[in-house]
């Protein structure tokens, strides 16, 4: 997806793409700070919640391409969506999660969290709830895809 920062600071953590349902969500967050500073996130709903360092951004508006690689947009082993890809990519999608912004991985990690198939998915509002990401993105939301690989 393609964002475009509101221009303020706002540490609260704001949603940028939210998938699952009340009690059962991958919410990927930002936390937009002083002096051209940001941080990403993602919550897994009763499980945890990861964020990744500080890092630059071009400006306060700046607009990001962001790429999120969540296991719960990916299907089960079996399907006919993984027969052109190698095993360690197959394994990887299944098993981790990475969050890119601008090319650059600033998130992570190990998952194993289970999400039911065919989740709704939200862009830049969280109208699930919870207790750390906002309902809100105060930004623009440019563009969304998703792509096959």
């Amino acid at each position: 997806m393609k964002i475009s920062l509101p221009g303020t600071i706002g540490d609260l953590p704001q949603p940028l793409l939210v998938c699952g349902r009340t009690g059962n969500a991958e919410l990927v967050y930002i936390r937009i700070f002083a002096n051209n500073k940001a941080r990403v996130g993602v919550e897994f709903w009763g499980l945890r919640a990861d964020e990744s360092d500080m890092f630059d951004l071009p400006s306060m508006e700046a607009v990001l391409d962001v790429k999120c690689y969540l296991p719960a947009f990916f299907p089960k082993e079996g399907d006919d969506y993984w027969r052109l890809l190698p095993a360690s990519i197959r394994r990887s999608r299944r098993t981790q999660y990475f969050i890119v912004i601008n090319n650059v991985v600033r998130l992570k990690g190990p998952l194993e969290y289970d999400i039911r198939p065919h989740s709704p998915i939200y862009f830049g509002r969280n109208p699930l709830g919870g207790s750390l990401v906002s309902d809100r993105f105060t930004g623009t939301i440019l563009q969304t895809s998703q792509s096959q690989f």
